[in-house]
């Protein structure tokens, strides 16, 4: 073979080297980039929720020790809306009481609250099984500023007789249920009025209802209830949702110039405004 074509030989042997190197890179690139992709995206699906905590100590002043089994229980709820259950975002016991006082941690997803953020409820309590010793007044924005450690006072359950709407004379006139201020509903604002004896009576808005209402230290039931059966062309759907929130009540917790029903969870179902004093 000459010369010539030995040289062009060899040329178009480097050429056809440097073509299998740039697609040997190429692939290589590829398969870089697929193997970074793959890796980001399994670290994405362990990767952990980013969390939030509130802590802080609850007391209480009376001197006096818990009975032995006594356990102590702090919540982060968001009380529900227009009848909607109340949505618990985190827990910190039941557990031992012990002797106050009582240091909690709530650890919490912080996409949990969303847009609920302002309305989160810090809820504590101490049990003897299923009744309360002490409890705090729910604590409202306990996410404002989750740096700051709480300090939390507890109040001695039935010690305050103000705590029960005996002895309230005039009716209790509806500002606030299932979590929401009250909107035009087009019909009478609902009222209670708790008698003697035991004997309840209001207006649902519509209808005129009357019954039988019991308390036990903090614990409030209320029915069973009778009403009149009258249509009216503006506030039955109100009327409904305050007598199904009725039917609920286990508790109730006296504010200044107001009361609020509880349900068993102490989830708030209806806020009123005081009687004006006489």
């Amino acid at each position: 073979m000459s010369p010539q074509a030995t040289e062009g030989a060899g040329g178009a042997g480097d050429h056809e080297n440097a073509a299998v190197l740039r697609q040997t890179a190429q692939m290589t690139d590829a398969m870089i980039r697929i193997a970074a992709g793959l890796a980001l995206a399994a670290a994405s699906a362990v990767a952990p929720a980013a969390a939030g905590e509130v802590t802080g100590h609850a007391l209480y002043r009376e001197r006096i020790a818990l009975p032995p089994g006594a356990t102590f229980v702090a919540e982060l709820v968001v009380p529900g809306r227009r009848g909607a259950p109340a949505r618990r975002i985190a827990v910190d016991g039941p557990r031992p009481a012990g002797a106050p006082p009582f240091a909690f941690r709530l650890v919490y997803d912080d996409a949990a609250p969303g847009r609920d953020a302002p309305r989160v409820e810090l809820r504590l309590a101490v049990r003897m099984g299923d009744a309360i010793l002490f409890a705090g007044p729910p604590r409202l924005r306990p996410l404002a500023d989750p740096r700051r450690p709480l300090e939390v006072l507890l109040r001695r359950a039935g010690a305050d007789r103000s705590a029960t709407p005996r002895g309230e004379a005039g009716d209790w006139r509806l500002v606030e249920l299932d979590g929401a201020p009250l909107g035009g509903s087009g019909g009478r604002t609902p009222t209670l009025r708790f008698g003697p004896q035991g004997r309840l009576t209001g207006d649902g808005g519509c209808n005129r209802f009357s019954g039988a209402w019991r308390v036990a230290g903090d614990r409030l039931t209320i029915g069973p209830l009778a009403a009149t059966m009258m249509a009216c062309p503006a506030g039955m759907e109100l009327e409904r949702r305050f007598f199904d929130a009725l039917a609920r009540v286990a508790g109730q917790r006296r504010e200044p110039g107001g009361l609020m029903l509880l349900d068993a969870a102490g989830v708030a179902l209806a806020r009123f405004v005081a009687p004006p004093q006489r």
